[in-house]
Order: structure tokens, then C-alpha cells, then sequence
């Protein structure tokens, strides 16, 4: 939801509220006669139901994809949202932002580090850099403000008003480093007039807790605040075969909250939406198992039990953060300023795994060469600045522009230890520090009744540095800091036309860029560098609502190319990664989202992608995993040396799909009983750049299913539920560096909720 639409937004709330009022004096009345606050409470309910839209038609659908209001019908670019209903459900179990892995076309996001640091990618582009430095062609927007840092981007996703996301470059609107596209959270906002919130609390499989609570206060008439509450917790669940202990590992408590502060004086054209946010994450880092994957295939090796692992060193994870952001705006005669200010930081940050995974559980003669690492942030801090003005006068040309700058530093530790929970072997720390700055211009063009045209232009500038500040232990083979900076000009174009009132075609092209990178030195290499990559995508497809609006169906096709690729190479035995171009990437694929109102008590929906990528770099040789004792499939021109031209891009599925159920049965009174059940599935993909026969995922579906019922008007809700219900597991991805050390999904997770709406 973009300023302008949540200032349009307040006001119909406003309106909404000052009717909220007058119901809520009635009802206080009549709370004097029992009898006559009941009448009055299902009169209201009934009205409420009374005044809803058939329950044979969608709701309407908008989107913000240009920073303003849009039906999804009318915006040029692929871009899906989540349902709320979905969202609820994934969040049921006390699940992080990876839980919208698969829940959208083309999207997959995953983690080497547990709950924090997620890795996203968009129709198979994205960046598998798992260090504190890593620079993500995927942004994550969060409430108006773009998350640089990966361990910003871990942020918890709750009291949502909506989850868009918003496919192939987006670099002419959305800030920086965006060319594979944009996933967008936006936050519910105050409501004035209104006193209301909700109470929710969940509890499942290895006492797995989730309790959320949000209190919308009005002040006055033009002020309302908004406080939103979540606490996620997990017991330890997964034995310690090596260690003789049970119940050692898995436990997690992730704390965040958010205040909002809406202020929107009557006619005075200034709007100013205020929020200060932060987190506490104590738990579990991610779990490597030692020999998961069965040598010669992909599939888990016999008697592989999830509750089980065989760790000879430590394993522990903290992050801390606090944000703030202000979000202004002016009306003046048909423009709009828009001022957006935020400030991201992270207080500490410290995950230390043992990544070779240790023994496999228990197995006798069963010995790994031990890695163990850690990874800290000392400090981060996330500065942004937009300045913004949009014209509102909805005529034949619509415009809008601004600037933006970004200002970033991040210092980050990383150590090896010796022996398993031994002292330091090594030790570095390091800073990266981020300056850029740009210009942005967009217009849209009412051509005739039926053509619309949409072109934007960005220009950025980018200054980054990268410097060794502290070393122990540790040769360098090279400098010890470096820095450059880049900029250039990304556009986009697209062109609708309105077939039908109901059917609309679009072409689109668009380009992306991100700026250089770096990756730490190491005792064995020096500091390496991405240099920029820009990237080229045209799409096209259609957008249409059918049967009187009982079906929404949206599909699209689009081919890329990218210069330059910036590429992640990990491996060796000391777990280090270095950073290298590819001459040219190809990408293509077709997605598809449908929703449809089946009956008036089944809505169902559904999304598929088929993605295809491509490496095309003759000369481009890295690392196997020789070392590991997996089979290598392709050419060899060296000393574990392996070209990879040809190869698609890391963690790039094919196929992926979703769908979701929505059954009613209404009861009468208020009262109702649901089931809505969802579906997942990811098709195969490589863990890295390597082709080999262990290091590519399997197939993976994952079920989920909630039954509930609902009283007073679905004020009260209880449910049961069930997350993964089939149990089925399978690899995530593997480090190869000595023992095919795996990662693993979560297990199934059974539980009730209860839900109260005040």
C-alpha cells in the first residue's frame, strides 16, 4: 500500500469509523436490557452480511505495483498477491517468511541460516551469497522501505494488509538492486475513530506457539494508534546422538512488535504515518546433517530420522533489531509530496553452526572433517530517503517523480574454529560501507479509452566500499579494502489495451541493475568482485475478469537476459566462497494465477510457473565436489575444476504451483464452519552452479489443512490445523565440502488455534 493509498484509504475509514461510532453508542444503550444488546448485535450482523457482495463474486483485487492504488486488472506487469486467508494459514504454525517459498509463481526463498539471513529468488533469479555482505537481485519492500541487508529481510511478516509480488525488474520505482523483481509487505495501518483489534494464539507439535495481538486506539478525531504484538516459540525437539542428549536442538524464540501512529487533520491536506518496529530473535541456528544424502542419488540416506542429529560442535543463533520509519505527505493543487524516511539497524547479530554437521547419528567409524563457523554483525545501520511528487488529477497524463538515497554500513565477524567447540582458529572483521543515490520519473498515459501506455526511467549512482579491519590469525593473499562505484540509467515501457471491458493484453519491457559486489578475503583468496549486472526482460500476457466476476484469471509470458550475471562459487574445505560475472544469463517461462468462485461456498485458486535458465559462458569453470564424493556431471578442465556453461541458475525450479480451498458451510446465527486447505509444490532444482547427481533437490509438496468454527459473526474463531500434514521430507540444499552435510524442510506440525476479534 503506497502513501497515496493509504491516505485515500483513511478517509473512507473515517467515514467507516464515524458509523462504527454511532453503532458502538447504540449498543452501549442497549447493553442496559440484555435482551435488546442482543437484538441489536444480530441486527448488525445481519446487516453486515445484508450489505456484503454476492458471495458468487471476487473481491475486488488492487495492487500498488506503481506506487499507487491500481485494480490488479489495469497493471501492465505480472505480479500475484497472497490471500490473507493463505497468509493466516502459513503462519499458523509459528513459521518464518520462508513459509512463502512455492506460494506464488516463480517465487523461492530459502536459508543456510535458520530465521535469518533469507535468500529469495524470482523466476529463478537470485543470489545463493550466504555472507553478511550479500547483495540480493530480489528487493524486499517493507512497509514503503526497501531491506538491503538479508538479515533485515528476516523481519517477521504479521498484522499484514497485503503481500504482493511483483515479477522481472522493477528498478525504475523501487529503489535499488532490484532486477529480478520485488516482494512487498505492507503493514495494516491505523484506523481513526475506531477501537478495535484482535487476539490470536496457536499451539502444535513440539509445543510450537504463536501469539499475535494488535489494539487499534483512536486519539481524538485525527489520530489513531496502532500496536502490533508477535511471539513465536518452539521447544527443542531434535536429539544429540553424538552428544547422548535429548531434545538439544530446535528451539527458537522470535519476539517483534510495531507501533504505528496515524495523524490526518480534516482538511488540511498533510498526512503523516509514523512506525517504530524491532525484533529478538534466541534460538536454533539452521541444522546441518552429516552423510543425509544417499552417494549416488539425491534421495536421504536410509534410516534418516529428522529428530535426530550427531553434533560434535555448538550451534546457536541471536539477532537484534530496531526501525523506524515517517512517511509523510501534501496535498496541493493536483499534486501530492511525498516524503518517505527510514532507518533500519541491527543491535547484534551472531549465528554459529557446525557446518560439516558432525557424525551421522551416531554411526560407528562415522567421521567428518570439522568445519565450524560463525557469522556476527557488530553493527548495521540502513539510512533511506524519498522525496516524491505524483500527480493526482486523473486526466490523460499521469506522472510522477522523485529522488532517493540510500546509505548503508555494515560490519560483520567471521570465525573458523579449530577443533570442534574449540577456541578461534581465525578471526575477521569486516566493513562495507554504501552510498547511492537516484533519480526516477514515471508517467502514465491514457492513449484512447482502451490503449494506456506506462514508461519510467531511472537513473542510479552507487559508491560501495569494502575494507579488512581486524584480522587474527589470518595471511591475506591480496589488499586489504577496496571500493568503486558505478551508475546507470534503467527504463521500462509497457503498453495495455482493453480487449473487452473484462479482458486486458499488455507488452512490456523493462530493465534491471545492480552494482558491484564484494566477498571477504580469505587466508587462500583475496577480496573478489561482481562487477555491476544489468539485465533486459520482455513480458507480455493478460489480465481478465470473467462469468460476472466469478473468475480471475491472469497470465503471462517473458524472456531475459542478463549481462554479467553476479554468481556465488562456494566450497573447499574451509567453507569460503568467492564472487565471479558470467558473460550472459537466459531466462524464460510462462506464469498463471487463477481465482474463481467455484459456488457460493467453494473459492478456489490457483498459480503455476515454468521457469527456464540458462548459463552461457564457454569459458566459466568452478569448484565440484570431488572432495565430497558426489558425481560430478559436468566437464572437467582442471583439478576439481568444472565448466558450467550450459547449466541453469542456482535454486531455479522449473516448476512451481500452489492452490487453495476455501469450503463454507454457514450454520445460522452468526455461526459458520470452514475448511480451507493449500498446496505447494517446487519442482527440482541444483543447490549451486555445479551440475552433480547429489546436489539437486527433489521434488517437494507440502500440504496444509485447517478446519474451523466460527461464532458471533466470525468475531470468535477456534480451529485445528495441520503444517506439512503429509511429512514429507527432503533435502533443501547440501554443503559440499567434505560429508554432503544437508539441510532438511520442517517436519509436519498438528495444532489448534483460537482467534478473537475485539
Amino acid at each position: 500500500m503506497s502513501n497515496q493509498e493509504w491516505g485515500r484509504d483513511t478517509f473512507a475509514r473515517r467515514r467507516i469509523g464515524g458509523r462504527a461510532a454511532q453503532v458502538a453508542r447504540l449498543a452501549l444503550c442497549g447493553a442496559l436490557a440484555a435482551s435488546s444488546g442482543a437484538v441489536l448485535a444480530q441486527d448488525e450482523g445481519e446487516a453486515r452480511a445484508e450489505s456484503a457482495p454476492s458471495r458468487t463474486q471476487l473481491d475486488e483485487m488492487t495492487v500498488t505495483a506503481s506506487r499507487n492504488e491500481e485494480s490488479i486488472k489495469d497493471v501492465p506487469v505480472s505480479v500475484t498477491t497472497v490471500p490473507q486467508q493463505q497468509v493466516e494459514a502459513l503462519n499458523s504454525d509459528g513459521s518464518d517468511i520462508r513459509n512463502l517459498s512455492g506460494s506464488t509463481p516463480s517465487l523461492v526463498i530459502e536459508s543456510s541460516n535458520g530465521r535469518s539471513l533469507p535468500r529469495f529468488y524470482i523466476r529463478g533469479f537470485g543470489n545463493t551469497d550466504f555472507s553478511t555482505f550479500a547483495s540480493q537481485p530480489v528487493g524486499l519492500v517493507y512497509d514503503d522501505i526497501q531491506l538491503s541487508n538479508a538479515a533485515l529481510k528476516s523481519f517477521p511478516a504479521f498484522d499484514l494488509a497485503s503481500i504482493e509480488v511483483l515479477r522481472g525488474p522493477q528498478g525504475s520505482l523501487f529503489g535499488r538492486n532490484t532486477p529480478a523483481g520485488v516482494v512487498k509487505l505492507e503493514s495494516a495501518k491505523p484506523v481513526l475513530g475506531s477501537q478495535e483489534g484482535y487476539f490470536s494464539f496457536s499451539t502444535g507439535t513440539y509445543n510450537s506457539n504463536n501469539y499475535e495481538m494488535v489494539y487499534n486506539a483512536p486519539i481524538g478525531n485525527e489520530m489513531a494508534l496502532r500496536v502490533s504484538a508477535l511471539s513465536q516459540n518452539r521447544d527443542d525437539w531434535v536429539d544429540d546422538t553424538f552428544k547422548q542428549t535429548k531434545d538439544e536442538y530446535g528451539a527458537y524464540a522470535d519476539r517483534a512488535f510495531r507501533a504505528q501512529l496515524l495523524y490526518d487533520p480534516v482538511d488540511s491536506g498533510f498526512r503523516a504515518l509514523l512506525n517504530v518496529h524491532g525484533r529478538d530473535l534466541d534460538g536454533t541456528a539452521r541444522l546441518f546433517r552429516a552423510f543425509t544424502v544417499l552417494p549416488g542419488s539425491n534421495d536421504l540416506a536410509p534410516g534418516f530420522d529428522i529428530e535426530k542429529v550427531a553434533m560434535d560442535g555448538r550451534n546457536e543463533q541471536e539477532l537484534k533489531s530496531l526501525g523506524a520509519n515517517a512517511r509523510l505527505s501534501w496535498d496541493f493543487e493536483n499534486v501530492t509530496l511525498y516524503s518517505i524516511t527510514g532507518y533500519e539497524g541491527i543491535n547484534h547479530y551472531f549465528s554459529r553452526g557446525d557446518i560439516d554437521g558432525g557424525f551421522t547419528n551416531g554411526e560407528e567409524g562415522a567421521t567428518a572433517f570439522p568445519v565450524e563457523t560463525s557469522g556476527e554483525i557488530d553493527d548495521l545501520r540502513q539510512i533511506t530517503q524519498e522525496l516524491r511528487l505524483a500527480s493526482d488529477d486523473g486526466g490523460f497524463l499521469d506522472w510522477q517523480a522523485g529522488v532517493y538515497y540510500f546509505d548503508e554500513s555494515v560490519t560483520g565477524i567471521s570465525r573458523t574454529y579449530g577443533s570442534p567447540s574449540g577456541p578461534v582458529s581465525n578471526f575477521t572483521r569486516n566493513t562495507q560501507e554504501t552510498q547511492s543515490l537516484a533519480g526516477f520519473a514515471a508517467l502514465d498515459l491514457a492513449l484512447t479509452d482502451r490503449l494506456a501506455a506506462k514508461l519510467g526511467a531511472r537513473y542510479t549512482w552507487i559508491d560501495k566500499t569494502f575494507r579488512v579491519d581486524e584480522a587474527f590469525n589470518t595471511e591475506f593473499t591480496g589488499p586489504r579494502s577496496d571500493s568503486d562505484d558505478s551508475s546507470k540509467v534503467s527504463w521500462d515501457t509497457s503498453l495495455s489495451y482493453a480487449l473487452t471491458p473484462e479482458v486486458t493484453t499488455y507488452a512490456r519491457v523493462a530493465t534491471g541493475f545492480r552494482g558491484q559486489s564484494y566477498a571477504a578475503p580469505d587466508q587462500n583468496l583475496p577480496i573478489t568482485i561482481a562487477e555491476p549486472e544489468e539485465m533486459i526482460s520482455y513480458e507480455a500476457g493478460f489480465k481478465s475478469e470473467l462469468l460476472d466476476n466469478r473468475l480471475r484469471l491472469n497470465a503471462s509470458a517473458y524472456y531475459y537476459e542478463v549481462d554479467g550475471q553476479q554468481l556465488t562459487a562456494a566450497g573447499t574445505e574451509d567453507n569460503i566462497l568467492r564472487l565471479l560475472n558470467a558473460d550472459t544469463t537466459v531466462g524464460q517461462g510462462v506464469e498463471l494465477d487463477l481465482w474463481a468462485h467455484v459456488s457460493e461456498r467453494l473459492l478456489v485458486t490457483f498459480g503455476a510457473s515454468y521457469n527456464d535458465t540458462e548459463l552461457d559462458d564457454p569459458d566459466l569453470a568452478v569448484n565440484g565436489c570431488a572432495s565430497a564424493g558426489c558425481t560430478n556431471l559436468d566437464p572437467q578442465v582442471g583439478d576439481n575444476l568444472f565448466l558450467i556453461d550450459g547449466n541453469p541458475l542456482p535454486r531455479a525450479a522449473e516448476f512451481i504451483a500452489n492452490a487453495t480451498a476455501r469450503y463454507d458451510i454457514p450454520m445460522g446465527d452468526g455461526d459458520g464452519f470452514y475448511i480451507f486447505g493449500d498446496l505447494s509444490y517446487t519442482g527440482e532444482y541444483n543447490y549451486g552452479l555445479t551440475e552433480s547427481v547429489e546436489l539437486k533437490s527433489n521434488p517437494l509438496l507440502l500440504a496444509g489443512l485447517r478446519a474451523a468454527y466460527t461464532w458471533d459473526y466470525g468475531k470468535y474463531e477456534v480451529a485445528g490445523f495441520c503444517r506439512n500434514c503429509t511429512d514429507e521430507v527432503e533435502a533443501l540444499g547440501a554443503v559440499s565440502i567434505n560429508n554432503m552435510a544437508a539441510l532438511v524442510n520442517e517436519p509436519r506440525i498438528i495444532g489448534v488455534q483460537f482467534k478473537m476479534q475485539y
